[in-house]
This record gives structure tokens, C-alpha cells and sequence, in this order.
């Protein structure tokens, strides 16, 4: 359906243009008739009449068409640069989601569990900012010998951040890919449980987006209150 309105649409250009190049002709021709002159002059007035006419009409058409050609460049490069920067995008999501992979599966000595079921075991059931801002110091703690946690989730919320100032494709499908590709390595918990610890450990001075914790996302709508 597009395609067949993009090809209507370029046929009425064409039609267009025609029509204006040919319009001269013809009011010539209903004006002073149809027959061949043997005569200089007329065909010295004719020439002097069409030069008149043809000549500031090319000149617009050409400008017409440059400015054709600037936006499309401008819409080419514009393309060129939103594939380059989604691309980039894929390519740090998937780096940091490995990363927070690897970190999350290492050895917790005090709790003998691995570090991603103690966060959520720790983070994940929390219902108020004030039970966040308490286990700041258990954060700080676990930041000292797992600082990749924080680093991170931080630096995929950045990312994210920059997808979600873009109100257009193809920044929203990969906004949208890269909160199921966080929840499908990691789970949705456990995505939870790294909003609210990033949160904690930053003191709220850390704003985000926080795209999984119903808390947060709470807080955020109501105005960090």
C-alpha cells in the first residue's frame, strides 16, 4: 500500500513538471495558431517569446530539483547515522548483558550462594525507597568486590537512555529488543533486583531509566517521592 502511494505520488510529479514545461507551447500555439510561418521574424518572436518563458522557468525547476536533492541526501545520511548508532547500541547491550552474566554467576563467600541469588534474594522483594535507602551499606559492600554489578547495569541504562530520548524507528524496536534481551539472559528478577541495587547504591542520585522495577518506576511517575 505504501509503495503503490510513493509510485501515485511520483507520477503526479512527473505530470506535474510536464504540464509546465508544455503549457508555454500550447498557450503559444492557441494564441498565434498552429501553422509552420516562413517568415524570420516570427520565428525570431517565437524564439524571443520561448527564451522569455523557458529560461526563469528552467531556472526554478533547477532550483526545485536541487532542494529535492539536498533533502534526500539529509534523509540518506540521517538513515546512515540511525542504523550506525542502533548498531552500536546492539553491540553495547550485548556486551554489557554478557558481562552482568558472567558477574552474576560468580561465588557470594557469606552467603555461599552465587551473587545474583543473593541480590535477589536481597533486592528483588523491596516495596518502599526506605527499605532501598537502608541496604545502602550492604550495596556498598557487595560494590567492593563485584563492582562490575554496578558498572554495568548502569552503563546499559545509559544506552537505554539514550534509545528512549528518540521517538522513532528504529530506536523504539530496539528499545523495546533490548528490555526482552535483559530479561531473557538474566530474567526478569533478576532485572528487578539490579534496578533496586544500582538505586541503593547510588542513593537515588543514579536516575536511570529503571525500566523493571515497579518501584522505581513508581517512584519516577510520581516524582521520586
Amino acid at each position: 500500500m505504501r509503495k503503490a502511494r510513493t509510485i501515485a505520488a511520483e507520477i503526479v510529479r512527473v505530470a506535474f513538471f510536464l504540464t509546465i514545461l508544455l503549457a508555454p507551447v500550447l498557450l503559444y500555439r492557441h494564441t498565434f495558431g498552429s501553422h509552420i510561418s516562413t517568415k524570420t521574424e516570427d520565428w525570431t518572436a517565437m524564439g524571443t517569446a520561448m527564451a522569455g518563458i523557458y529560461g526563469p522557468l528552467l531556472a526554478v525547476l533547477t532550483l526545485v530539483v536541487l532542494v529535492f536533492q539536498v533533502r534526500l541526501q539529509a534523509e540518506s545520511g540521517k538513515h546512515t547515522f540511525d542504523q550506525s548508532h542502533v548498531q552500536q547500541a546492539n553491540s553495547d547491550i550485548a556486551f554489557y548483558l554478557e558481562q552482568l552474566e558472567t558477574a552474576l554467576a560468580m561465588n557470594h563467600p557469606l552467603s555461599g550462594r552465587s551473587i545474583g541469588k543473593y541480590l535477589r534474594d536481597t533486592y528483588a522483594p523491596r516495596t518502599t525507597l526506605d527499605q532501598l535507602r537502608d541496604l545502602h551499606r550492604v550495596a556498598a559492600v557487595v560494590n567492593e568486590d563485584y563492582s562490575k554489578l554496578f558498572a554495568a547495569w548502569s552503563a546499559y541504562q545509559s544506552v537505554v537512555a539514550g534509545l528512549q530520548k528518540v521517538e522513532a524507528q528504529p530506536y523504539i524496536k530496539t528499545l523495546a529488543s533490548a528490555r526482552q534481551r535483559a530479561t531473557t539472559v538474566l530474567t526478569l528478577e533478576m532485572c528487578v533486583s539490579l534496578d533496586n541495587f544500582v538505586w541503593s547504591l547510588s542513593e537515588g542520585s543514579l536516575k536511570g531509566p529503571y525500566l523493571f522495577s515497579p518501584l522505581l518506576r513508581e517512584c519516577s511517575t510520581d516524582g521520586g517521592h
